[in-house]
């Protein structure tokens, strides 16, 4: 059984906006978190963002994205707005989202 890895992402962090795309030990840090969780191997791992520069940095790596657009007061909210898309994209019927 597979579980999917969900990565919420945000430019606009309020202390360091655009901190995700910034290097750390060499690469950057979207890039070494995404790493981790392949490895992991629990799932496929999808980036949720809702800021073109993330999410085309993230398609270049070779990963998967969703582009979460709209009100979102959290990461939980971001992963929860995914899961409605997919749901919706599947023909199957979203409850409570």
């Amino acid at each position: 059984m597979t579980v999917p890895i969900y990565i919420p992402a945000r430019w606009a962090a309020s202390r360091a906006p655009g901190k995700l795309l910034r290097s750390w030990r060499g690469e950057p840090v979207l890039l070494r978190v995404a790493r981790m969780a392949e490895r992991s191997g629990v799932g496929p791992v999808t980036v949720l963002a809702g800021d073109e520069r993330i999410l085309e940095a993230a398609r270049g790596w070779g990963l998967g994205t969703v582009a979460i657009f709209g009100p979102a007061s959290n990461g939980s909210e971001r992963i929860a707005a995914a899961i409605a898309q997919e749901l919706s994209v599947s023909g199957c019927r979203s409850i409570g989202f």
